[in-house]
């Protein structure tokens, strides 16, 4: 079978085209998949393409941040993007096996090799019912509160 000269460049234009490097121009987080505009690095700029993540890791990317985008079966139609980068914020020197959640800001909760490092300029709000800090032992002593005693929050420093 022989193919002619224009079907070996489609070919090449739809094997070139499966996965690229973008940038993000903008971001809609109101659809059950977060969508976004991008632009390639061909120059072409699709709209409301699919913003693969993790489940139970949700983040809204910055425009300008970094994205590979796959064109399922060449086809520049149909583009989905998987979790990206942003190196103007990433963390640099985590030692080997340590993972950090950040933001932009300068927040982060930083799983290191001696134990969680929790960083914060912000206010820092736990919801639960009772909190432990310490031991696991209900003899702990109450966190003193402006009102008194805490009925739901012990701590040993």
């Amino acid at each position: 079978m022989s193919y002619s000269r224009a079907d070996t460049d489609d070919l090449q234009a739809r094997l070139r085209a499966m996965v690229q490097r973008g940038t993000v121009r903008s971001v809609d987080d109101a659809m059950l998949m977060q969508m976004l505009d991008i632009k390639l690095m061909n120059g072409h700029r699709p709209t409301k393409v699919e913003h693969w993540q993790s489940y139970g890791l949700s983040f809204t990317p910055h425009a300008g941040s970094e994205v590979m985008a796959f064109a399922l079966g060449g086809n520049l139609d149909h583009i989905v993007v998987i979790p990206g980068a942003d190196r103007r914020y990433r963390l640099k020197g985590l030692a080997s096996g340590e993972l950090a959640v950040h933001d932009d800001q300068g927040q982060k909760v930083h799983f290191k090799r001696d134990g969680v490092w929790i960083e914060t300029s912000k206010k820092a709000v736990v919801k639960s019912p009772s909190v432990l800090v310490g031991d696991d032992n209900p003899g702990m002593p109450r966190v003193m509160t402006e009102a008194g005693p805490s009925s739901v929050m012990r701590a040993k420093v």
